[in-house]
């Protein structure tokens, strides 16, 4: 697995596969080994997939906490990571918290983002329906966590897994208690293509609060998932679907 030095010195381990077209996948909150991209990595063989592990996840530099502005700054160090591989303009596919940093990255560099598919994503600060869930990641991962759930965090994380749990529950503790929406008013600022992908049964984010957010995004189209949770990419019964539907996407809006 490659590395990338920061300028801060925090290293960024990532994966890098194939030759095709380029393709950003950004993990969600608990890390990748979680939600996998498995099936994508097969799906989407034709690509070039590029699949970091964000500061704080997997082997890259651990973090004992995340700043409330970290997908800002995860948005600054993907760019950074792009630059250094000599990719220019990929296709963002980002989940839950990677989708956040994905749709900050199209905001503030839009000429490097080709196309843009959020799955998953978030709008607002506070999510009081999962205030139990962050607050079970900060005291008790082991309770709230499947055993499969915690058996892949392990293999991703090692035996710095239950940080990166409680770091994540902090953060999203802090940001309840802020007001406003995670991007600052700026969703229509972008300008790239976009498909928002959602499961109606999403724990996290009510589809009312995703359909706030397309709307918000001028070029943008909803797909919703009536079987789905908050990861279609990688539920059974919807990631077959998952991965036409961003296939069909990735062709219409591919310019390469």
């Amino acid at each position: 697995m490659p590395e990338f030095t920061l300028p801060d010195q925090a290293r960024l381990y990532y994966d890098d596969i194939g030759n095709g077209s380029p393709l950003l996948l950004l993990h969600g909150g608990l890390g990748r080994y979680v939600d996998w991209f498995h099936s994508q990595i097969e799906t989407f063989s034709s690509h070039r997939l590029i699949i970091p592990d964000r500061r704080g996840y997997g082997r890259s530099t651990p973090l004992d906490h995340l700043p409330v502005d970290y997908h800002v700054r995860n948005a600054d160090d993907m760019l950074m990571l792009l630059d250094s591989l000599s990719v220019a303009d990929p296709i963002l596919w980002g989940h839950s918290d990677g989708a956040i940093i994905a749709a900050w990255m199209a905001i503030k560099y839009p000429r490097r983002v080709q196309a843009l598919i959020l799955e998953g994503t978030h709008l607002w600060r506070r999510k009081t329906d999962s205030l139990e869930t962050f607050e079970f990641g900060v005291s008790e991962p082991e309770g709230f966590l499947p055993e499969r759930a915690i058996q892949r965090l392990q293999e991703g994380h090692g035996k710095n897994w239950n940080q990166v749990v409680a770091n994540w529950g902090n953060v999203w503790l802090r940001l309840n208690e802020m007001d406003g929406n995670l991007y600052d008013g700026r969703l229509p600022e972008i300008q790239t293509p976009t498909l928002v992908m959602h499961g109606i049964h999403d724990p996290h984010s009510s589809v009312t609060e995703i359909k706030t957010l397309t709307a918000q995004i001028p070029d943008a189209q909803l797909y919703l998932f009536q079987e789905g949770g908050h990861s279609p990419h990688s539920e059974r019964a919807n990631r077959d679907e998952c991965n036409q539907l961003v296939r069909e996407f990735i062709c219409q809006h591919n310019t390469r």
